[in-house]
């Protein structure tokens, strides 16, 4: 793969030299965002003052080598000793390889109440010598200076760490050395049920059949390893973390445990150096309480931020959503029929069914972050329900009308979405598989604990058959289905589902 650097953000207490002076007055936040002259730091500078014209990017280089942990810090309006004077100036800084392509997602410090912490730093470990350029971009509006630190922390790991007790690993291919490849970018989202070969080829294709890992709770004997690796994959390592309860709930220490394999370092090496991730099925409450947090997916958002390919089936497509479902308190997953007539369904309200929650998620891609997905869908019945997991984010407040979204598929169907943002939907030869694209245009009329859910105002809905090609398609950036689509508009009266 292009890069093995590994990034970690995080608050660190650092001990800082004198911060230069304030800044001018805000800037028009038209301003052309065209990129100012490089300039240079190394470890050996300590604190070195910068200047940023408002809503433009100063672009800093930097020679590391191989085999050393760096550290890099910067001073700004929201990151600042608490003696110094705090300067105006807010920056988005994102960091690229030799070759100009980035290495991790875009990083900010933290905007706290107090406005006067220490600022938050970014953390690598090249495994490739050569010169990185640190884009630190302006977003507030003001011209300024700020203060930049590289810091040498000693030499990294000349091994790998070993995997934390507890968990199973299944491999396939070669996976003790890297494949260096330059992946282009996908999603896969895939609705459950057996899995559609040519999508998940075409999503190998994406990933440059370099090396995937596949991230699950139950221990299956190792399936998608060798699934992924007779559709090209370079490597497999597909990785079981609850051997012992599978996709059962855990809480307590049984939780904690997951928590300390998600953050061991070995987990967070293993998919730094992966160009796919995959999700299998079985409990996206599960992975959301044990993975949000920890070195597991901020190494996943990694994967993204660097044009990897990412992908999940069930649990783990709906996790891939920037907003989940994410039902708890035992029992069955809610219906359509029960979430209809009563939206806001409690833990141990109904024996036998679980709540109607909804989490942020952990994993979604920045082109799913307004987007609830749901899966198994025809074959479950779930229009309902997805209805309701829409009047919920509008009603709650978590997502405002216009930005909320929603994707289904059915089983045997999966939407494998390209770096330009326009999905294929993949489905069996027998054409009983489709997927679901839904965006709200009025708010329900009553969403309400206890009541049956009313919209008559309706949704819009777009049914794309799946082929077993995937040759047609539907744009998730602007919204819009390819050539063959179907409309219709989904209304609810007393709990009951129309479709116009």
């Amino acid at each position: 793969m292009y890069t093995h650097s590994f990034w970690r953000l995080g608050a660190l207490l650092v001990a800082l030299g004198a911060l230069a002076g304030a800044c001018a007055g805000a800037v028009d936040a038209t301003a052309e965002q065209t990129s100012q002259e490089l300039k240079t730091i190394s470890a050996r500078d300590g604190w070195k003052t910068f200047r940023v014209d408002a809503h433009r990017t100063r672009r800093v280089s930097a020679s590391l080598e191989v085999g050393v942990r760096y550290r890099l810090t910067w001073t700004d309006h929201w990151g600042c000793p608490r003696d110094r004077r705090r300067p105006d100036v807010a920056l988005d800084v994102r960091v690229v390889d030799p070759d100009g392509r980035s290495v991790g997602p875009i990083a900010h410090n933290s905007i706290r109440t107090d406005n006067g912490l220490d600022p938050d730093p970014l953390e690598l470990a090249p495994v490739r010598s050569g010169t990185f350029v640190v884009e630190l971009t302006e977003v507030a509006g003001y011209d300024g200076t700020f203060e930049l630190s590289l810091e040498q922390l000693g030499h990294a790991p000349s091994a790998d760490p070993e995997p934390p007790v507890g968990i199973i690993v299944h491999e396939a291919g070669d996976t003790r050395a890297d494949a260096e490849v330059t992946p282009t970018g996908a999603i896969a989202l895939a609705g459950g049920g057996r899995d559609n070969d040519a999508a998940m080829r075409a999503w190998v294709e994406a990933g440059a059949k370099g090396d995937a890992v596949v991230l699950r709770m139950d221990d299956t004997g190792g399936g998608y390893a060798s699934y992924l690796r007779e559709l090209g994959a370079r490597s497999v390592r597909e990785i079981v973390f609850d051997p012992e309860h599978g996709n059962d709930d855990v809480e307590g220490a049984d939780l904690s445990t997951l928590r300390r394999r998600a953050d061991a370092p070995w987990t967070e090496r293993v998919i730094d150096r992966a160009e796919m991730v995959f999700i299998a099925g079985g409990n996206q409450t599960k992975y959301l309480d044990a993975w949000r947090g920890t070195r597991l997916a901020q190494a996943v958002s990694r994967v993204v931020a660097r044009h990897g390919a990412i992908g999940g089936t069930s649990a783990g497509m709906h996790v891939l959503g920037g907003l989940v479902h994410t039902p708890r308190g035992g029992g069955n997953s809610i219906t359509s029929a029960i979430a209809l007539a009563d939206p806001y369904v409690g833990r141990g309200e109904l024996r036998g069914t679980a709540s109607l929650e909804m989490s942020e998620s952990a994993f979604a891609p920045p082109l799913l972050a307004d987007v609830i997905t749901d899966t198994h869908w025809s074959q479950r019945d779930r229009l309902g329900r997805s209805v309701v997991f829409l009047a919920r984010a509008l009603r709650d407040g978590s997502r405002p009308l216009g930005a909320a979204r929603l994707v289904a598929c059915d089983e045997g169907t999966a939407v494998v979405i390209g770096p330009t943002g326009v999905g294929r939907v993949f489905g069996p030869a027998s054409g009983r598989g489709a997927a679901f694209f839904f965006a709200p245009d009025r708010a329900p009329e009553v969403c309400a604990d206890g009541r049956a859910l009313e919209w008559a105002a309706g949704v819009p809905m777009v049914r794309v058959d799946g082929t077993p090609d995937g040759r047609d398609t539907f744009d998730l950036r602007a919204w819009s289905p390819g050539a063959a689509a179907t409309r219709s508009r989904v209304v609810v009266t007393g709990g009951v589902v129309h479709v116009q």
